[in-house]
């Protein structure tokens, strides 16, 4: 993988990986399918074969279920190259004579990837409902999943042929009383979660098909939606406003109001902002921790506080995620005694002497096509040790690793900014913290 990209690459990983329930701390979402003790077995192909390794997906649903108290145990079951057919001549060896509790099946990559090789649709209808009924009759609980994509590439031949083979899927989950896990959707969102100019074609595989490390904690993430665990990523989250007053802030007088259940602070003409205040948070100083928040700016220039200092007459001084109704400074992050920490587009390193190495990430002029201009947008910040990432609508803006001795700040207020310039009027609303393990 070339350089350049590996730190979009992580970055990527921290997005999807986020909201995947694979946490000690994950909660069910209602009922869980599963119980305490079951055996799953995992029946596939090549992605699931590879699945069964170190760091596969099938590894990664049985260590996130056995985080959570339930004691399960696998079966592998994928087999490089295998189709429908294939997978039903074997279904008794490979997976009913282990007498699993519940068998999740993936099946169809093959059957169209492999062309006059592969299984036709009517054929493969008929061999995956024989798969399934068996399995039924044997009293084995079956999961579907929708085959992921081939080439990464929605657009392509092989994609619009393998439509009707996922559209089966469902419509037998719901036949049949499946679970069902929409792997092919969960591919298709967690590619726009990349960067316009990414690298295309292997962002979440290795070679088009097989998953990376990406690839498979998006499959791992599907199949515990399914199976009931909540894909809730404000797990762990706790609210900083409740939507109707400043309880819990501390607010320069007559600056700072909730105005449509939002956190509001507007200056005019005839009430010009001649000097910065902060809206500051008494909840405590946060060092590793994410922060969601939803904004709308409409003129001037704001910010978001955060690892920072509180100073007289409702000042601050720290790390600010910055914003502002031109786009210059929106997705930087800023520092006060340091101007520009990391901009837009670019990752910045900082080792303990302040000598800083900047790697670009993005094009900076693409980033801002994502921000909405005067409407709302979701700013998330994450401060973990030493690094530092900012995001607007899900999309990574830009990154530190602050090491430089004396000016890198490991915890500190949140507050939120006005700013002298010409009339503007910014708000804040469903802000909430979650604070990060070391």
């Amino acid at each position: 993988m070339k350089t350049k990209y590996l730190a979009i690459m992580c970055a990527v990983l921290a997005i999807c990986c986020s909201s995947f329930p694979l946490q000690a701390e994950t909660k069910t979402a209602g009922k869980l399918a599963l119980t305490k003790g079951q055996k799953i077995a995992f029946l596939g192909d090549s992605i699931t074969a590879a699945g069964a390794r170190k760091g596969g997906y099938c590894r990664l649903v049985l260590s996130a279920l056995n985080k959570q108290g339930f004691e399960v145990t696998g079966v592998f079951a994928g087999i490089g190259g295998h189709k429908s057919n294939q997978m039903l001549a074997r279904l008794e060896k490979d997976v009913l004579k282990h007498k699993p509790d519940w068998m999740t099946l993936s099946c169809g990559v093959n059957d169209v990837w492999h062309g006059a090789r592969g299984v036709a649709l009517g054929p493969y209808k008929k061999n995956i409902t024989e798969i399934v009924t068996r399995a039924q009759a044997a009293g084995v609980k079956v999961m579907l999943l929708t085959s992921t994509m081939i080439k990464e590439d929605q657009s392509t031949a092989l994609n619009q042929k393998l439509l009707p083979y996922n559209a089966f899927l469902k419509q037998l989950a719901k036949d049949k009383k499946c679970l069902l896990a929409d792997l092919n959707t969960e591919m298709q969102e967690a590619l726009k979660k990349f960067p316009a100019d990414a690298p295309k074609g292997k962002q979440l595989t290795r070679d088009g098909v097989h998953m990376n490390a990406l690839g498979n904690a998006m499959m791992a993430r599907g199949v515990l939606k399914a199976f009931g665990l909540a894909d809730d990523d404000k797990t762990g989250f706790v609210s900083l406003f409740n939507g109707k007053d400043l309880t819990g802030w501390d607010a320069k007088p007559n600056w700072w109001y909730v105005e449509d259940g939002a956190i509001t602070s507007q200056s005019t003409p005839e009430k010009p902002c001649k000097k910065c205040n902060y809206l500051i948070w008494k909840g405590g100083k946060p060092a590793d921790f994410e922060l969601r928040l939803k904004y709308k700016l409409i003129g001037g220039n704001s910010g978001i506080q955060f690892r920072s200092q509180r100073r007289p007459d409702w000042d601050t001084f720290g790390y600010q995620a910055d914003m502002d109704a031109a786009g210059t400074w929106t997705g930087c992050i800023f520092a006060h005694g340091r101007g520009k920490v990391s901009g837009r587009g670019t990752r910045t390193v900082f080792d303990e002497k302040g000598k800083k190495t900047i790697t670009k990430i993005s094009d900076p002029a693409k980033l801002i096509k994502h921000v909405k201009v005067n409407d709302w947008n979701e700013y998330r910040i994450i401060a973990k040790g030493p690094k530092l990432t900012l995001m607007i609508n899900g999309v990574v803006m830009c990154e530190a690793v602050d090491n430089a001795k004396g000016k890198a700040a490991r915890e500190g207020i949140i507050a939120l900014q006005v700013h002298p310039g010409p009339p503007m009027k910014v708000q804040f609303k469903d802000i909430e913290l979650k604070k990060l393990t070391p």
